[in-house]
């Protein structure tokens, strides 16, 4: 588990609000010795905590919990009829041309654990653009629509501009400092060197709903995770 598994951004009566390290499970999972994020806010608040969501394991970013039934039923309402707003960071494989734009179709099971597009299964959409371009790599913030499982992921590898980490979707599961002063890029063996980022290179940056109690609508925002900055500096001290 990560050494700071989370960082507590906001509470009140009604909700938490955390920033989930990468390598932390958002919801309990087989494993029991593996303690899951609800399960750790339950020990430090000493409180119920409900799931309204959930992050995969390795995406790092902002996630948001209930602290009562009764926001727990309303949030999940609105997760429900679409009215959450949720934002991702991702750095990804080339360029996108064109920079911005939908990507609409359905996604169904593989095997076990994957996710493809196909003419069946469910309906989603996320809506991308591009923030900055490195060439070989570009930062983009995607918006989801639907909250299907691994959707992003597979919505960038659709378009042709898969995470430029990602050991499912993607071709490599780990980047390492030393790329960034050879060409081509990629290599495919770093014995002895520390990966940069060893995760699939997707952070949750912000999300915007309605409070269950005031009835206002609120958002929240937190930084990229150490791993992704880490990259960005890299590519920014490489750029021409």
């Amino acid at each position: 588990m990560a050494k700071r598994p989370f960082t507590i951004i906001h509470q009140d009566a009604d909700i938490v609000i955390c920033n989930k390290a990468s390598g932390v499970l958002s919801i309990p999972g087989r494993d029991p010795k593996q303690l899951s994020l609800q399960e750790l806010l339950k020990r430090k608040l000493k409180a119920d905590i409900f799931i309204v969501h959930r992050l995969d394991k390795d995406t790092s970013g902002i996630i948001c919990y209930a602290k009562n039934e009764i926001a727990h039923k309303n949030l999940c309402e609105q997760f429900e009829k679409r009215e959450v707003k949720k934002k991702y960071l991702a750095l990804v494989s080339g360029t996108p041309n064109p920079a911005e734009g939908k990507v609409e179709n359905f996604l169904s099971p593989h095997i076990k654990g994957y996710m493809k597009v196909s003419t069946t299964g469910k309906r989603a959409v996320s809506m991308y653009k591009t923030l900055k371009s490195y060439d070989q790599i570009s930062l983009m913030e995607i918006e989801i629509l639907t909250g299907r499982m691994h959707q992003i992921r597979v919505h960038m590898r659709s378009i042709g501009h898969p995470l430029i980490v990602d050991k499912i979707y993607g071709k490599r599961s780990e980047l390492f400092l030393s790329e960034f002063s050879q060409k081509p890029l990629y290599r495919s063996k770093y014995k002895s060197e520390r990966p940069l980022i060893s995760r699939h290179s997707l952070h949750a940056h912000s999300l915007t709903f309605t409070h269950p109690d005031t009835q206002k609508k609120i958002k929240f925002e937190c930084d990229l995770a150490k791993d992704m900055k880490a990259v960005i500096h890299q590519l920014e001290r490489n750029k021409s």
